[in-house]
């Protein structure tokens, strides 16, 4: 196989080719003609003897070889990319860092540690994306994600932030209108509001009863896709949610929510957890971000706390 030397400029062409969507555009970025970006995934199509892009006249789309190959070059181009900026300035942290983020936990929890953070580390900037769909993050370019859940996708290393059981809530003024359920059962005849995700997908609320334990999966008067907004219906009496602890935390901390059924609800077993690309050497300008929000997510009472001790008298326990 030819030596780096010679692949570099087509390995370059190929990725950004990938990220541009087409030769004229990555051309651009690369400073180079079409005619010569194209050459240059030719030439490492010829050399891997692998398509990796699908072409047609008006169309350019990788092939899932071309998918695989172009994600693990990405963290190659990366870790040459520090490593080059190592030698030339030293252990300094500078950059771009790449972060993918569920909209309400990065609205929270992530934009606040920023501040702190850039005053420790002006050179580095941060690229936070949000959203709360399922992603690809190492095809997609990122240098970590926080997500829920703490087995981490193939090739890559999960740090657990926090559990995250979730809790029945509603506000006191909701009940003293509408009666404080008894029993699980009692649900049926109360404004439920649920979260029903963009896929349509949503989860049945599990109590423990006599019997087992029993899924209770009813209409629900709301359905919002963002869980975050759920706290805010529940905070206008609109009826009785479940909801992440740490969503609800402050407002039971407060009393503008109490627990419904604490001692027959069942939470869910979640957690967060940080996942980032399983290879040697994470480049300090990623190393100083994750550490310092583990650190941050650590003095966050909302997510390390206990349940408030309130919950122990939390109306509707049986």
């Amino acid at each position: 196989m030819k030596s780096l030397q010679a692949t570099l400029p087509s390995l370059l062409s190929a990725v950004q080719t990938a990220e541009s969507g087409s030769f004229s555009a990555a051309a651009k970025v690369l400073q180079l003609t079409p005619a010569a970006v194209s050459k240059n995934v030719a030439t490492l199509e010829a050399l891997l003897q692998v398509r990796l892009f699908n072409r047609t006249t008006r169309h350019l789309s990788l092939t899932e070889e071309g998918k695989a190959f172009v994600a693990q070059t990405r963290l190659g181009l990366a870790a040459l990319e520090d490593a080059t900026r190592i030698a030339t300035q030293g252990l300094t942290p500078r950059g771009v860092v790449r972060v993918n983020c569920s909209v309400g936990f990065g609205r929270r929890y992530v934009l606040p540690a920023l501040p702190g953070f850039f005053a420790q580390y002006p050179d580095v900037q941060v690229d936070l994306v949000l959203n709360d769909q399922a992603i690809d993050l190492v095809g997609q370019g990122f240098d970590f994600g926080i997500r829920g859940g703490s087995q981490p996708p193939e090739g890559m290393v999960a740090r657990k932030i926090c559990d995250n059981p979730s809790v029945l809530v509603a506000t006191p003024r909701y009940l003293q209108l509408r009666g404080t359920p008894q029993t699980p059962a009692d649900l049926a005849h109360h404004d439920l509001l649920r979260v029903k995700f963009l896929n349509g997908k949503m989860y049945p609320w599990a109590f423990r009863e006599a019997a087992g334990v029993s899924s209770f999966d009813a209409d629900a008067k709301l359905y919002i896709s963002d869980p975050e907004m759920i706290l805010d219906a529940a905070l206008l009496h609109m009826g009785i949610a479940r909801m992440g602890r740490h969503h609800a935390w402050a407002a039971l901390q407060s009393g503008e929510l109490v627990e419904v059924l604490p001692q027959s609800h069942m939470p869910t077993d979640a957690t967060m957890a940080l996942f980032y690309p399983h290879h040697v050497g994470v480049a300090p300008r990623v190393r100083v971000l994750i550490d310092y929000l583990m650190a941050w997510f650590a003095q966050q009472e909302s997510l390390q706390g206990r349940t408030p001790h309130r919950r122990r008298t939390a109306i509707g326990s049986d």
